[in-house]
């Protein structure tokens, strides 16, 4: 679709992503696994059929909290409007805590 982007994101077990926020905002849907996600400090607990939605511009990270069973998220964002409008903007953290640029327009 023109207007959304649909991904899905495999986390091996036990691994975690480093933080990250972007101006789109994102709903994602439990499909396999467990784990959390930290958005600006406060952790959401999810499991396999959970959704849960991520604000625009709000630090986050997402956990798997089984070492042994990789954890998916599908996810739905409005990113590809904020694209074309010229708004979409993305920042990481380092492993340091360095922030950096990812995509400005």
């Amino acid at each position: 679709m023109p207007t959304m982007r649909f991904t899905m994101q495999l986390l091996a077990g036990g691994r975690r992503t480093l933080q990250h926020r972007h101006t789109s905002s994102t709903i994602y849907c439990v499909t396999d696994g467990a784990g959390y996600t930290d958005v600006e400090g406060k952790r959401l607990e999810w499991r396999k059929n959970d959704v849960f939605a991520l604000p625009a511009w709000a630090w986050h990270e997402h956990a798997n909290t089984n070492a042994k069973q990789p954890a998916v998220l599908f996810a739905v964002t409005d990113a590809p409007t904020l694209e074309k409008l010229g708004l979409y903007r993305e920042q990481g953290k380092t492993e340091a805590g360095e922030v950096v640029t990812v995509e400005e327009p």
